[in-house]
């Protein structure tokens, strides 16, 4: 099932991936998460979406985390929505870092949240 949600001025929609690429998805962002595993957590909760983006936004830059494996991450997340029935190209759409990192964290509870709610219940 897909879900769509505004970020700026873009409609973003994005649909679970199969269960292996989903699964391969989630180990690599619970080992970017490993500092902060509350984060994944606060997914769950469907806590504000702007304090899931302040808090993502502030692991990613922090200095305990390997800034190209955190790229490509957020890369990835990004990629798994569409815009307008076309893929999401981090620095077309979305253009600012604000928005990729709402992009990102929205990718993430798509992906994640049915999963974690179940597995952290």
């Amino acid at each position: 099932m897909a879900s769509e949600r505004k970020i700026g001025s873009n409609v973003y929609r994005c649909e679970q991936l199969p269960a292996d690429q989903g699964l391969g998805l989630l180990l690599r962002v619970s080992e970017m998460f490993s500092a902060a595993p509350a984060m994944l957590d606060s997914i769950t909760k469907g806590e504000d979406d702007k304090e899931g983006v302040a808090a993502l936004m502030v692991l990613a830059l922090s200095g305990g985390m390997d800034h190209d494996k955190c790229q490509a991450i957020l890369r990835e997340l990004v990629e798994t929505c569409r815009v307008g029935g076309d893929p999401c190209v981090i620095g077309v759409k979305p253009q600012s870092l604000k928005e990729t990192v709402a992009v990102a964290w929205f990718a993430m509870k798509v992906q994640f949240r049915d999963f974690l709610s179940e597995g952290l219940s």
